[in-house]
Parts: C-alpha cells; sequence; structure tokens
C-alpha cells in the first residue's frame, strides 16, 4: 500500500462517533492531559500548539520541560515534540536541537529511534470525530509517558551530572557583574 492510501485510511477511518467542533479538540486534548500526564500544567495554546509545562530544579536552576502538541483539525494530524529548556525564550522555538543545554526532539522520532520516518508514519493521524481522535490523544499521551518522560528524565541526569555545565554556571554565579 502507497504511503498516501496509508494517511488516507487512517484519517477515513469509519466511526460513529459526532465530528470535531471548533474548540473541542483542544479540551480533549488537556482533559487527557491532566489525567494521563498530571504533572504538566496547561501552559498556552498559540498558532494551533498546545503546550504543557513541568519545571524541574537541577542544581539549584529551574529547567522546563516541555511537551507540544500541534494540531489542525482539517489537516487531521498531530505533530508532538518534548524539548528541556533552561532558557525559556525557547519556549515557541520550533527548531529541533539536539544539544545538552535546549534540546528539542519530535515525539515519534523518540519513539521509532531514528531521525527518518515515513511520511505516514510522521504524525499521528485522526479522522475528525470525537472517538477516534480521542483514543488518538491517548496514544499520545501514553507515548509521552514512556518515551518523551525517559527522554526528559536521560536530560535531566546529563544535566544534574556533567562537569563542563556545573563548571560554567559555577563561573557564571561567581562573576561580579551584571549576569544577565
Amino acid at each position: 500500500m502507497s504511503w498516501y492510501l496509508k494517511i488516507k485510511s487512517k484519517i477515513e477511518k469509519k466511526d460513529d462517533s459526532p465530528e470535531l467542533k471548533r474548540g473541542q479538540m483542544k479540551q480533549i486534548l488537556i482533559s487527557e492531559f491532566e489525567r494521563g500526564l498530571p504533572e504538566f500544567d496547561f501552559l498556552e495554546y498559540r498558532n494551533g500548539c498546545c503546550t504543557f509545562q513541568n519545571t524541574r530544579i537541577i542544581n539549584g536552576r529551574n529547567i522546563n520541560e516541555y511537551l507540544h502538541v500541534i494540531f489542525a483539525l482539517k489537516d487531521r494530524n498531530f505533530s508532538c515534540s518534548v524539548a528541556s529548556r533552561i532558557n525559556k525564550n525557547y519556549l515557541n522555538s520550533n527548531s529541533y536541537n539536539s544539544g545538552l543545554i535546549n534540546p528539542h526532539i519530535d515525539l515519534l522520532v523518540l519513539k521509532k529511534g531514528t531521525g527518518i520516518i515515513p511520511a505516514e508514519e510522521a504524525y499521528y493521524f485522526h479522522n475528525g470525530r470525537v472517538k477516534t481522535t480521542t483514543e488518538i490523544i491517548e496514544l499520545i499521551v501514553n507515548d509521552f509517558k514512556e518515551f518523551g518522560k525517559s527522554f526528559l528524565q536521560k536530560q535531566a541526569k546529563q544535566f544534574e551530572n556533567n562537569d563542563l555545565l556545573k563548571t560554567g554556571f559555577d563561573f557564571i554565579e561567581n562573576l561580579e557583574i551584571d549576569k544577565s
């Protein structure tokens, strides 16, 4: 089956539930995240992206962990990513980053364990109906639990144990000038 037909079968899957109404997907997302990932608070909705945040304190620093879910009812797909940010200015940056300080990675890349994903597997697809979309959102929450939280835990350990980062932050703390 071609990638086009695979995607078409996902977005045309039949179920008897009502079609989603404007704003309903955001409500389902927030509800499912509150239930499945209660440590992540809904932070904002901007440009079709729901962002959820958890803050860890590591070595006396706030580390902001973000779960991003981009969706469009018309396109019938979700794009999800995980980020760990020291610098809050990167909250709405959609650039992926594999660096130590402000990493940001696609959730399906984490799940698949590869950076190259075929088009039919690169998104979470839904059919625009309440039942199927809710099931896909539950899958997204479970993937965040398994792969996203694991990524964030590894990131926290790296941040906590990296001697170069500790030395650099100690240096900054001991500067006698305006640190900003």
